[in-house]
């Protein structure tokens, strides 16, 4: 039997609830700054969720929207669903993303509104720890705008354009305002021409999903919004060529995955040799070095 199209909304009505959570811990920081850290402006359990299930939150909300979408079989009832998106985008997600931003960015001249800078000892260690939270707040915000955003791109690309000039106030897109086609890929410059790996495949295909993993990369995903490794592959043979091999779509599909322990033969000495830190990481990191007090 089919479900009926107004079945629960767990992940969306999660992400609304905790940007909410986000919008109001933030108005209570900045009124006892010198006492609280954001972190602490949170419940343990909300805190947990930015922690660990984020980006688990972030992929079931995504296919949560796709099934929405794929249920909705009449046009007026996909367009009023779009309209429904918008609304939070617009009312809720979007808004507390520029607040977030705007601390950041305040935070890391070390000032917070018209919070002096933080003391010495303890009032530093609290200042890291509320630019490290507010990095991880920002970019898990940053995610969950863009899951909106490119739904709208590819199942509304109506409404999406009227309002595109609107979100680009808020977050830099990517996509070329004359082209709405999501599985466009990047071609070489000139046919033929490719960057060319100095290593095996096994090697560069570790490399790129660790990328991917680490979230410098974003993948093809299928409808479920899963990672299409089978496109992954064969944008990477598009742009890509590999010292003494060709490897097939197939055999880059599988280099390309680490889950499974027979997929990609790159050894695990060899891997324990990598340690690139999740993209969060990296950019508190450079934020930190451009600080004038660090």
């Amino acid at each position: 039997m089919n479900r009926p199209i107004s079945d629960q909304s767990k992940y969306q009505d999660t992400v609304a609830k905790l940007t909410a959570t986000i919008f109001r811990a933030r108005l209570y920081w900045i009124a006892n700054y010198e006492i609280y850290t954001l972190e602490d402006c949170f419940s343990k359990i909300d805190a947990e969720k930015f922690d660990i299930h984020s980006r688990e939150i972030e992929q079931y909300f995504q296919i949560e929207i796709r099934d929405k979408f794929d249920r909705r079989t009449e046009s007026k009832l996909q367009d009023r669903y779009a309209n429904d998106l918008w609304v939070e985008l617009d009312g809720l997600l979007l808004t507390t993303f520029h607040y977030v931003k705007t601390d950041l960015i305040a935070l890391h001249n070390d000032r917070v509104n018209a919070i002096p800078n933080p003391p010495d000892g303890d009032g530093l260690t609290q200042h890291k720890r509320n630019s490290l939270f507010l990095c991880e707040v920002h970019n898990i915000l940053y995610g969950w705008c863009m899951v909106i955003v490119n739904a709208l791109r590819i199942f509304a690309p109506e409404l999406y354009l009227v309002h595109r000039a609107e979100i680009a106030k808020y977050i830099n897109l990517q996509d070329d305002e004359g082209s709405l086609n999501a599985n466009t890929q990047p071609q070489p410059t000139e046919p033929g021409v490719k960057l060319q790996w100095s290593c095996n495949p096994a090697t560069a295909g570790f490399i790129i999903a660790t990328l991917v993993e680490k979230g410098y990369i974003n993948p093809p995903f299928k409808g479920d919004g899963t990672t299409n490794d089978t496109e992954l592959a064969r944008v990477c043979l598009q742009l890509f060529e590999f010292e003494n091999a060709s490897p097939s779509v197939d055999s880059m599909r599988r280099n390309l995955n680490l889950q499974s322990p027979n997929a990609n033969q790159f050894s695990q000495d060899n891997r324990e040799m990598f340690k690139i830190p999740h993209k969060s990481r990296l950019i508190q990191s450079n934020a930190s070095r451009n600080s004038p007090n660090t």
